[in-house]
């Protein structure tokens, strides 16, 4: 379910084909005062070596990076619209939430930082199919960019 997700933030804008996917390697918080989603600050549960597998293989032939809470928030300030940085390449950060779990389906709230300037963000419905895949049956709820 993890993996649908971050397949889902990752790869499901035509408009872009990332030369670099960096995951954090922790599930963050969403922030109750403002539609962003928090790994940085206060890492939750690091992702287990099953999930981390899933999500390297639902974004194959795309290899990820991964990354501690620290180091992305190092990473992300180097290339802050003031930072003046320059990736070079397009380059995806994405960030997971902890699932919440309804029977069958659940939601997952996932961030991708896509460059200086450029965020989106928001939950996404899945839902658990016959053979024990997650499919991502839709957006649920607030979803945000910049």
């Amino acid at each position: 379910m993890i993996a649908a997700a971050a397949q889902d933030r990752a790869l499901g804008n035509p408009t872009f084909d990332p030369d670099r996917i960096i995951v954090v390697d922790r599930l963050g918080t969403v922030d109750e005062d403002a539609p962003t989603l928090d790994a940085v600050s206060t890492p939750g549960l690091r992702l287990s070596d099953d999930e981390r597998a899933a999500v390297e293989a639902a974004v194959a032939p795309h290899l990820v990076e991964w990354m501690a809470p620290n180091a992305a928030r190092t990473f992300l300030a180097a290339f802050d619209p003031e930072g003046g940085g320059d990736l070079g390449q397009v380059t995806f950060v994405v960030t997971l939430a902890e699932p919440e779990f309804g029977g069958a389906r659940a939601t997952i709230a996932s961030e991708l930082w896509c460059g200086p300037g450029c965020v989106e963000g928001g939950t996404v419905s899945v839902e658990r199919q016959p053979d024990g895949t997650w499919v991502v049956t839709g957006p649920d709820g607030l979803q945000w960019a910049s």
